[in-house]
Parts: C-alpha cells; structure tokens; sequence
C-alpha cells in the first residue's frame, strides 16, 4: 500500500507517504462499512428496511388500498347473503328443516327428482311400445311435429291416450266405415236367410234361429278398439 501511496505520488517524501495513508484509512472504512451492512442483511431484513425507510408511504398506500378492496368484498357477501335470508326460510319450511340442515334436504330432494325422472322415461318407452304394438302406423317423431299430441304428451297424457284423441277424427271415420261394411253385410245375410227359408201356405216357415256376428251396437269397447286399430293400422276389414 505505501509503495502505491509513493508511485501515485512520487513527490511526496519518505515520511508524508505514511501520514497520508493513515489519513485515507478511517475514511475508506467509513465509506465501506454500509456497503458490508447491507451485504450482511438477508432478503426479509432489507425488505422490512425499505419499507420502514424510503418506500414507507407507498407501502402504506398499497397494503390500504387492499385492506379497502378485501373489506368491500366481505361487505358484498355479507348483502348477498342478507338478500338471500327470505329465500333460505321458505326453503327451510317447505322442506320442514332447520336452515343449517337445509343443504342436505335439498340434496336429496334433487335425488328424488332425478329417481322420479329416470321412472318417468322408464314409463314413457313402455308406453311407446305399446303404442306401436296397437298402431303400427305410429311414428313417435311425426306425431310430436303434431301440436295436439306433443300438447298432451308434454301435459303428462300417456302416449296411447294422446296419440287417439290427437287421430279420434280418423279413427272416428275408420269405425264408420266399419259399422256400414257390418250393417252391409248383416242386410245380405238376412235377406239371403229369408229367401232360402220354405214358404207354405204364404206364410214363411218357422225355422231355428240362425246364428250371427255381432252387431256393432252389440259390441265392447274392447272388441270396437280392437277393430278401430286393426283398421288404422292397413287391415282390409271384410265384414
């Protein structure tokens, strides 16, 4: 050091060299100690150091503006939670619960929803078969494109029931058709029974009863929807 001291300084004397030296020393250490404080501090500590010196104010003002949104927030749950007091107390008295229990019904009430909708489907496709089995015309896409069937359908009118009131004009023309085909064909019976009949003395002979079909008015229900169907679905009904 003193050999530098007298190169960077070769007019100086032999004894000023030194003096000057021991003069510089406390200043470079003055100059050198923060340096090595603040080399010495960890992470957390010059953090907490900024924030207490130089970035006091703007740390303040952040750290409030985030107290300010995180206390809005709260303020607007607890509204939220407010506005919804009336509806939780309806809720708890149509499922007769407390409110802390009033998760749990509802829970189940939407599994019982759910098992009466899977019961629902189930009994819709059964329905539906049967339908084809007695009609088969029916076409379940063609008739919810009819305003009257998907109506009843949608109202919860099984699917046989709606399909023929939705069709009761053609069936209705069906079983008329049918009922004159019938009379037609009773008339010739019975003419054709009354002229193979013996006549004697003028007067037509008594003979046994013949047996016959059923009229129409002499049937059920049953056997006229048999026949109703039967016919919508392309049979040539021969009476």
């Amino acid at each position: 050091m003193l050999e530098r001291m007298q190169f960077l300084h070769p007019h100086l004397e032999d004894g000023a060299a030194p003096a000057l030296m021991a003069g510089a020393m406390p200043q470079a250490q003055e100059e050198a100690a923060p340096q090595e404080a603040e080399a010495a501090l960890s992470p957390q500590e010059r953090f907490d150091e900024l924030i207490r010196g130089e970035f006091k104010d703007a740390y303040q003002a952040k750290m409030q503006a985030a107290l300010d949104r995180r206390f809005k927030q709260a303020r607007a749950t607890e509204e939220r939670l407010k506005a919804l007091e009336p509806v939780a107390k309806a809720l708890s008295e149509h499922y007769g619960v407390s409110e802390s229990e009033l998760p749990r019904a509802m829970e189940r009430a939407a599994a019982q929803r759910a098992e009466r909708a899977g019961q629902r489907r189930a009994d819709v496709a059964r329905q539906i078969e049967e339908t084809r089995g007695a009609y088969r015309q029916f076409d379940l896409a063609a008739e919810m494109r009819n305003p009257r069937f998907a109506a009843m359908a949608r109202a919860g009118v099984d699917v046989k029931t709606a399909y023929e009131i939705a069709h009761k004009d053609e069936l209705l023309s069906s079983a008329m058709a049918y009922a004159a085909q019938r009379a037609a064909k009773e008339t010739a019976e019975t003419i054709r029974a009354r002229a193979g009949r013996p006549m004697e003395n003028g007067v037509q002979a008594q003979a046994p009863a013949q047996p016959r079909e059923k009229s129409v008015g002499e049937m059920t229900r049953q056997e006229r929807e048999d026949l109703i169907r039967r016919a919508l679905s392309g049979e040539r009904i021969v009476l």
